[in-house]
This record gives structure tokens, C-alpha cells and sequence, in this order.
């Protein structure tokens, strides 16, 4: 049997009365699935169509819980590894400053100060070797280029070639900072791009409704179900009733026939008695004895009672 699902749409917002309305249609189909029927008194196909219909939404129910785990799996990834890259980011800034401290150590082991041509040097030197690193935008003039060839050719002193050394260790530790901080910037987008996503649409309340909307379309086909089986029961038993009150019927009309029949017997018996003599009225009374067993002998073969009789005659009235 195939049970068309019915759909409503509306313009504007619903009225209380037609929320409430609409919250008691769902109650009532959700207490097909809530055990508000016998299951023992179901026919085995509405009961496996019951069956089935909550196999489907829970099955609707469970890979949407299981998609929204792994979602939230994914997200604490994504925030552990923001923790993780945190961690190290501290850890290589501390690295850093300890650089720091031992540049400025060792400028004044040298005894340089900031205005000597040596630091001065220096300064243009790191400049240069700063504008070779990718994606820098640290440049220098035709001028400063020449110079710096120019202090390479001649030599660098020990104290410009150990910080230098040093500002490679510090430059290679800032590098991996300044991807981490990207990596965090980017973890960050998606996490806060997967929430926004699932305000739009929330996997669990879609499933959900989903779920409801399966119960629902079940339910329908259902109560068709059950009101055919109620048709078919109804039909059957007033077959059999009919069946009963015809062959009462049958049983009556023959009663009467019978009845008819001896009436007129009767009749015929009262003329011959006014002319019979009373010798004859012995054998009279044996004639109503064997009248008497014939009626008997009819009512058994047909099986009839006074009860049965009587109910016939009442339904007839009915």
C-alpha cells in the first residue's frame, strides 16, 4: 500500500493555534514510535514497517553524531597543534633574546660602541645579507653595494664575523617563528570558518529533522496500514454475521412453512372431529402422538432451539 506523505507549506508565520495544532499532530505520531501501540497485537508487516522506519532515523541520527565527532576530532587537532606551535614559538623567542644578550656581550667585550665605524660596518653588512633572504624587502643602494664588496675583499674583522655568525642563528630561529605564527593564523581561520559553518547548518538538528520526517512519512503508512487491517477485520466479521442472520432466516421461513402447514393440518383435523364418532377418538389421540413426535423429529433435524428462534426473529426485527 503506498500512503502519499502530506506536505504544507505556509506563508508568514504560523499562528499559536496552528503551532499548537501542528506540536499535537507530531506528539501523536511520535507516540506510534514511543510504544503507544501493542506490538504483540500488530500484523507482522505493520510491525516490521515500525521496526524499520526507527532502524532508518536512528541510523540518519548516528552518522550525523558521527560526522559532528569527527568534526570536533578535527577541531581539537587543530587547537592542540596551535598550543603545540605556541609552546615551540616561546621556547625559539627565548633563543632569540639569549642571542641578543650575547651580541650585546660581546660588543662590549670588543669594546665597540655604536657610533664606530666597526659597528657601523656591521650594520651594513647585515643589511646586505638580510636583503639576500627570500621575500625580504630590505634593499641597499648601488653606493652601499660597492662598500660592501669592498669590506668583504679587504676582510671582516673577528668581531663582524662572530656576530654575523651569531645573527644567522638568530635569523634561522626568527624564520621558524615567523612560519609558525602563519601556521597559527591559518589554524585559527579554519577553525573559526568550520563554527561559523556549523551556526549556518547544524548536522545534528538536520539529522534530527530528517529523523522526524522519516517517523512521520512511517507513521502515515502506518495508520493506513492499520486502518485496512480494521477494514478487512470489520468486513470479515460482518460476512460471517450476514452468513448467521440468512441461515436464521432460512431456519425461520422453513418454522413457518411447518407451522403454516400443521395449521392447516389442524383445521382439516377440527372438520373430521365434529363428524367423527367417538369410537374413532381413540385413535385420535394416538394420531396426536405421532404428530407430536414428528415435530419433535423436525425440530432436531434442524437443529433448532426456542433461543435460536427467538434471536432470529430479533434480528429480522433489527
Amino acid at each position: 500500500m503506498k500512503v502519499a506523505k502530506n506536505q504544507a507549506f505556509f506563508i508568514g508565520a504560523q499562528t499559536n493555534e496552528q503551532a499548537k495544532a501542528d506540536e499535537t499532530k507530531r506528539s501523536k505520531k511520535n507516540n506510534v514510535f514511543a510504544g503507544s501501540m501493542n506490538e504483540d497485537l500488530l500484523p507482522d508487516g505493520i510491525l516490521e514497517k515500525k521496526k524499520e522506519a526507527q532502524k532508518k532515523a536512528m541510523q540518519v541520527v548516528g552518522d550525523a553524531w558521527k560526522g559532528d565527532r569527527k568534526i570536533d576530532e578535527d577541531l581539537q587537532q587543530r587547537r592542540d597543534l596551535i598550543n603545540a606551535l605556541e609552546e615551540e614559538n616561546k621556547e625559539l623567542l627565548a633563543e632569540v633574546s639569549g642571542i641578543s644578550r650575547r651580541q650585546e656581550e660581546l660588543k662590549q667585550q670588543y669594546g665597540i660602541t655604536e657610533d664606530s665605524k666597526e659597528q657601523q660596518d656591521l650594520e651594513l653588512l647585515l643589511r646586505e645579507k638580510k636583503m639576500l633572504e627570500p621575500g625580504s624587502k630590505e634593499k641597499l643602494t648601488e653606493e652601499e653595494l660597492q662598500y660592501v664588496q669592498k669590506l668583504k675583499a679587504e676582510g671582516l674583522t673577528e668581531y663582524q664575523k662572530r656576530q654575523i655568525e651569531l645573527d644567522s642563528e638568530k635569523s634561522h630561529y626568527q624564520s621558524i617563528i615567523d612560519k609558525n605564527k602563519d601556521r597559527i593564523i591559518e589554524e585559527n581561520a579554519i577553525i573559526r570558518g568550520v563554527k561559523l559553518e556549523r551556526l549556518k547548518r547544524d548536522p545534528m538538528v538536520k539529522a534530527q529533522k530528517e529523523a522526524e520526517e522519516i517517523k512521520e512519512a512511517a507513521t502515515d503508512e502506518i495508520m493506513g496500514m492499520l486502518i485496512e487491517a480494521a477494514r478487512d477485520h470489520i468486513d470479515e466479521k460482518s460476512e460471517e454475521a450476514q452468513e448467521k442472520a440468512d441461515k436464521l432466516e432460512e431456519q425461520q421461513e422453513k418454522m413457518e412453512e411447518f407451522i403454516e402447514a400443521q395449521k392447516e393440518k389442524r383445521e382439516e383435523t377440527d372438520k373430521l372431529l365434529e363428524k367423527m364418532p367417538v369410537e374413532e377418538m381413540v385413535e385420535l389421540d394416538q394420531l396426536k402422538d405421532e404428530v407430536k413426535q414428528e415435530v419433535q423429529k423436525i425440530v432436531n433435524d434442524m437443529k433448532l432451539v426456542v433461543e435460536d428462534i427467538k434471536g432470529a426473529m430479533v434480528d429480522k426485527t433489527l
